[in-house]
């Protein structure tokens, strides 16, 4: 069966150590894509490069959380996907 990840944040802190495993791992049970999306401008970079380090696709946005702090520039990139 293959699988694919809808909304994994793969950047989150909590993957530093063991990212690759982790990666590895979900390639094993079957995971054949994942969907990285950013939450705010700040880490557009870091999951666009994860994304395409791993294969995988980065999904730019702007998590309600920081739509105060995002910038018109900033959501413009999200929506041209200009990463």
């Amino acid at each position: 069966m293959r699988w694919i990840d809808t909304h994994c944040h793969l950047d989150a802190s909590e993957f530093d150590v063991d990212r690759n495993a982790v990666v590895k791992r979900a390639r094993v049970a079957g995971v054949k894509q994942m969907v990285l999306p950013a939450v705010a401008h700040t880490n557009f970079d870091i999951v666009c490069q994860m994304a395409h380090e791993h294969g995988f696709v980065c999904a730019l946005d702007i998590h309600p959380l920081y739509v105060n702090e995002a910038t018109e520039t900033d959501l413009e990139e999200a929506l041209n996907g200009l990463h």
